[in-house]
């Protein structure tokens, strides 16, 4: 804080109250008006704080609309009067008092404060205004799209996910980085969300560099301009595809299951051979998500294997895995010495 610009502006002060000296003793960078209060309207101000040392509020008047411009801190100082209130003042948030007498310390806490809390302002106001800067260092995967779906900017997470540097992916259309049955979709639904202003876990298909896919979920909001007009997307996304794996594989096992239960059950309720073969079969297809399921008998002298029920699309895979079948009574051992079986 010690290289801070201090503007002072004086009006008619009692002697011995030598402002400046105490701020540039306290290490600010101090230029001086003198009763100048027309000279200080004129002038064009790049300090990073302003103090002006009032004896009336005449001379607040004057000043008010030269301090209404300026988007920097001001400091008045006043002497302890009923006529100088703050509210008489009408002090803004950036605008403090000191009434004498005042410390050197309360001076300089007075100024660093002021002068910070304009600063932190200000930079959260930039963010506001651009929020590609608030997300430039989160986690999340970010990017942000113009109205025609060309990538205008993204954050450092976006670019780790998918394996891309920055430039291989600035100004190119979002679409270029989906896999083909997402972007017909996503064609579709984009100009919808612009209208509708912002969309919730959406899953797309995103091509990684290298080949690989991943599923993501988006969630994203439109930002309009002055006008109103689309003037950008804010798009954020979670990577999906080991949740969407898990989510498969469980599936998998309560189909198994369903299948099981449902196989048990015919056992205990089926007598006749054949309709249990053909019930077992439908069971794969209905409750196991199979696409095609058979039973056959084995023959233990000569290895042949004779289907006796199917169900599902079949397609002639029966006769061609019958045809290349290998014939022998070493095929009766199959299933006990190969590790897996043929469905």
């Amino acid at each position: 804080m010690s290289h801070i610009k201090i503007l002072t502006v004086e009006d008619k002060v009692p002697e011995n109250t030598d402002t400046a000296n105490i701020l540039n003793s306290l290490g600010f960078d101090v230029s001086i008006l003198t009763s100048n209060f027309e000279e200080f309207c004129a002038q064009d101000i790049n300090h990073d704080l302003v103090l002006v040392e009032l004896t009336s509020t005449e001379n607040y008047d004057e000043l008010q609309p030269k301090l209404d411009e300026l988007n920097i801190p001001v400091i008045f100082i006043t002497e302890s009067s009923e006529e100088l209130e703050i509210e008489q003042l009408n002090l803004k948030q950036l605008h403090d008092q000191l009434e004498r007498p005042f410390t050197p310390t309360e001076l300089k806490y007075a100024v660093e404060f002021l002068v910070y809390k304009h600063k932190t302002e200000k930079k959260l106001t930039d963010v506001a205004n651009n929020p590609p800067l608030l997300f430039k260092n989160i986690p999340i995967p970010y990017h942000s799209l113009d109205p025609e779906g060309n990538i205008l900017d993204m954050n450092t997470a976006f670019l780790n996910v998918l394996g891309y540097s920055k430039e291989e992916v600035t100004g190119k259309n979002i679409t270029e980085f989906m896999t083909s049955n997402t972007v017909e979709h996503f064609e579709k639904n984009f100009t919808e969300f612009q209208k509708a202003g912002e969309i919730h876990k959406a899953e797309v298909k995103l091509k990684r560099n290298g080949g690989s896919h991943i599923i993501v979920s988006y969630d994203a909001k439109v930002g309009c301009d002055d006008s109103n007009s689309v003037k950008q997307t804010h798009c954020f996304f979670q990577d999906m595809t080991e949740v969407r794996k898990y989510e498969e594989k469980i599936k998998e096992i309560n189909h198994l299951h369903s299948t099981i239960s449902q196989i048990n059950q015919s056992i205990l309720r089926i007598k006749d051979k054949d309709k249990l073969f053909q019930t077992v079969c439908d069971v794969f297809i209905e409750y196991g998500n199979f696409e095609m399921a058979w039973v056959g008998i084995l023959d233990f002298e000569t290895g042949d294997i004779k289907p006796v029920a199917y169900a599902g699309n079949e397609s002639g895979y029966l006769k061609k895995f019958l045809s290349t079948f290998i014939k022998t009574p070493y095929c009766r051992n199959f299933g006990l010495k190969s590790s897996k079986m043929e469905i």
